[in-house]
């Protein structure tokens, strides 16, 4: 039995080490888009957790800050236009809020004129031109209750991507978005 303790701690805390190395990770390098069938990291994720979370090792709140962590988000005030700008993105789908009104992009690199279509749990499958939902608050509202949102797209090589995003943590995201929204128009954040 101790032997076997032993192997459990050590295998613990090896996977405690995994888990703030891509904390780390996040919050130190870009993500760049993926087009897999699912966001890989967000599956380790909830495949470590699911083996902790038996054992007691993570709780709710590690993984909701690990699911804040694979949302990135850039803001700038261009002070000759007055324009306020954040986007925040996780794989296909992109929030931006330009001057307190929000668009929501599905996909990149679109078929021209093509629908992109989005797709929250179970709620109705939603379709825009090239994936800008100019008239996106509706849509922000189902992604903070959702758990996965799912998007299908064609490029402009008439590939058909389908992606399936988990959205652990984008209500923290968003939030955090918001704030650095409110706070572009000090003189440190300007960009010319």
């Amino acid at each position: 039995k101790s032997l076997a303790l032993k192997c459990f701690v050590f295998v613990t805390k090896i996977l405690q080490m995994l888990r703030l190395f891509f904390i780390y990770f996040l919050c130190r390098t870009q993500v760049s888009n993926t087009y897999a069938s699912e966001d890989r990291l967000s599956t380790l994720i909830l495949k470590i957790n699911t083996k902790l979370s038996n054992n007691g090792e993570i709780d709710l709140l590690e993984n909701k800050l690990i699911g804040r962590a694979s949302w990135r988000i850039k803001c700038q005030y261009k002070v000759f236009e007055d324009i306020k700008a954040c986007v925040m993105s996780k794989g296909p789908i992109s929030i931006l809020n330009v001057n307190n009104k929000y668009v929501v992009n599905v996909g990149e690199n679109h078929l021209k004129d093509n629908p992109a279509f989005i797709h929250i749990d179970n709620k109705d499958i939603l379709q825009e031109r090239e994936g800008l939902f100019r008239n996106g608050s509706e849509l922000i509202k189902q992604l903070k209750r959702g758990n996965y949102a799912y998007t299908r797209f064609q490029n402009n090589k008439k590939q058909l991507i389908e992606n399936k995003i988990p959205l652990v943590g984008f209500t923290d995201a968003f939030n955090d978005m918001e704030a650095q929204f409110l706070n572009l128009s000090n003189d440190k954040n300007h960009n010319f």
